[in-house]
């Protein structure tokens, strides 16, 4: 939910330009039925309705994305003894975590984790906020394909020789 929510605001910035007779007004992407800004000269004149939308969408991302990775993240380190503990048996230290009620109330955030990587989840969501965010600014299917294109191709950066090659044709 954290990442399509917070692509749902991050669309608030994506203006389409090159409609209207001039070809000088630019439209939100996410709902064309929004005026976002006229070209003047050459400086974008905004509306006061997109103005309004881009203040509260910096405001959520604020408080979404960042908010919650940040409170999630104060919460585990807050927690971090008892959540990870010192123990030299994983199965141990899983026990003495799950024991403990102090720490129960906010366990979705760890439970899927061993202890020494109990702060996983907020690095995995920083993860999927990142891709999605990029998606959102290279959401044109050219973009998309040059700037994953050489990621996809190879996803071994080492690539070994084939052990067995087969025999060239004679001619």
């Amino acid at each position: 939910m954290l990442p399509s929510t917070s692509v749902s605001v991050i669309r608030i910035f994506l203006c389409h330009e090159g409609f209207g007779e001039a070809q000088d007004e630019a439209y939100l992407r996410a709902d064309y039925t929004l005026h976002c800004y006229t070209l003047v000269d050459g400086a974008r004149e905004y509306t006061p309705e997109y103005l309004a939308m881009r203040v509260y969408a910096w405001l959520m991302v604020i408080v979404y994305p960042v908010g919650i990775n940040a409170m999630y993240l104060g919460l585990l380190l807050r927690h971090r003894a008892t959540i990870n503990p010192r123990e030299p048996s994983v199965t141990k230290a899983l026990l003495i975590r799950q024991s403990n009620p102090s720490v129960q109330y906010f366990g979705f955030i760890y439970k899927y984790y061993t202890p020494k990587f109990f702060f996983f989840e907020v690095v995995d969501s920083a993860r999927r906020l990142l891709l999605g965010g990029l998606f959102v600014f290279y959401s044109e299917a050219n973009d998309a394909l040059n700037c994953w294109s050489p990621a996809l191709s190879n996803p071994d950066p080492d690539p070994k020789p084939n052990p067995n090659p087969s025999p060239s044709p004679k001619p």
